[in-house]
């Protein structure tokens, strides 16, 4: 992938060059910042011009939200009836505190100290993580812009690409030494290694996954989380138990569900 613009002294007459295939990650993260950072191009209208009825395709959406809301009870007892059909447990939450006391609890009945999770704004928003090492539970984030802030114990700086702030040095030197990777190179590919492996290790050996909702289904039962970059998969999939955190926004107030899934 060829990106043009204004970033960490690269020019708008330089080109720079990441691939989106064998680099995997970091190639591409490298590249949405240049792209981000090029006065030369619209990200949105290149994405507009590749759907041409978007316009429809929002307007049905908002359709379908306005619709959801309105029936939001019958909805939400549809999803926790399916759910448990299927074989999961529904909980429910008031308020951010008591989100977080139902969450902390069936990880520790899970018999974990340890959690893998997905990007989730919901757990972002209730500052589940400090409630989770306050309890002795290490949350680790697998999605690479979060594992980049929390390895740099960072915040982040934007919604969409939390990292934005970090260039690749920054990253190499976050990596090289929270990983014990003293001869990390500094391509595209190599920080992409790096975090490839580091994560490897926790998919294949954390037992809980916590998980946001992009959607609750309430038709199956089932849950829907977006993503791009292969993570969500292994947090969805490989761990004997998943906790997915939806948040609730309603005519009277926030709330949140907790959907508990185990594999017997």
């Amino acid at each position: 992938m060829k990106v043009h613009g204004e970033w960490n002294g690269v020019g708008s007459e330089d080109c720079a060059d990441f691939s989106d295939g064998g680099e995997g990650d970091v190639g591409r993260y490298a590249a949405a910042e240049e792209c981000a950072a090029c006065n030369g191009c619209d990200p949105r209208a290149r994405v507009v011009a590749e759907m041409p009825d978007w316009q429809q395709l929002r307007e049905a959406g908002k359709q379908i939200r306005q619709h959801t809301m309105e029936y939001l009870d019958f909805y939400l007892e549809q999803f926790e009836t399916n759910c448990t059909r299927a074989g999961g447990v529904v909980h429910w939450a008031r308020d951010a505190e008591e989100a977080r006391k139902i969450i902390v609890g069936l990880v520790k009945s899970s018999g974990s100290d340890e959690v893998i999770k997905i990007k989730s704004m919901t757990t972002e928003e209730i500052q589940l993580n400090s409630a989770l090492e306050a309890a002795g539970i290490h949350p680790f984030e697998t999605d690479l812009a979060e594992l980049i802030i929390q390895l740099g114990e960072d915040r982040p700086s934007h919604i969409v690409v939390p990292a934005l702030h970090k260039n690749r040095q920054q990253i190499r030197e976050i990596f090289r030494r929270e990983m014990n990777l003293p001869e990390l190179g500094e391509k595209p590919e190599d920080l992409a290694d790096a975090a490839r492996m580091f994560l490897r290790e926790k998919f294949l050996r954390v037992k809980t996954g916590v998980s946001g909702a992009n959607f609750l289904i309430a038709e199956t039962g089932g849950v829907c989380v977006v993503e791009s970059e292969g993570n969500g998969r292994m947090c969805l999939t490989l761990p004997e138990t998943l906790i997915t955190i939806a948040a609730i926004s309603g005519p009277g107030g926030d709330a949140a569900v907790a959907a508990a899934f185990g594999d017997g």
